[in-house]
């Protein structure tokens, strides 16, 4: 909060590698491969198990306005859900064959 609060009120400039240090950026990449990263990045999220990933979203954002035991109850609501999903079988499966899954 009060690093936050500096670099609200003074609003000096800072690079990239600070950005990084302070977490405000997940990662840094020079700007000859951005493409690539980014293309990567939206491919491995788009790959994934959409329930999941959407469930994960959620819970994250709730989870600050949620006490522990609304937070504990959803997540447990939720694995229920994932756990009942044609992808939760597949993740199974493809780990248990050694090979990459193939989420719908």
């Amino acid at each position: 909060m009060k690093k936050a609060m500096e670099i609200l009120l003074l609003a000096e400039r800072f690079d990239a590698d600070e950005a990084l240090r302070l977490g405000i950026v997940n990662r840094v990449v020079p700007a000859a491969d951005l493409k690539r990263a980014t293309d990567e990045l939206v491919q491995n999220i788009a790959s994934g198990p959409a329930l999941a990933i959407g469930n994960i979203k959620r819970l994250l954002v709730q989870s600050s306005s949620h006490t522990l035991a609304e937070q504990l109850r959803a997540e447990a609501l939720s694995f229920g859900q994932c756990a009942g999903s044609e992808d939760f079988v597949e993740g199974i499966t493809a780990f248990l064959e050694k090979r990459r899954a193939r989420f719908r």
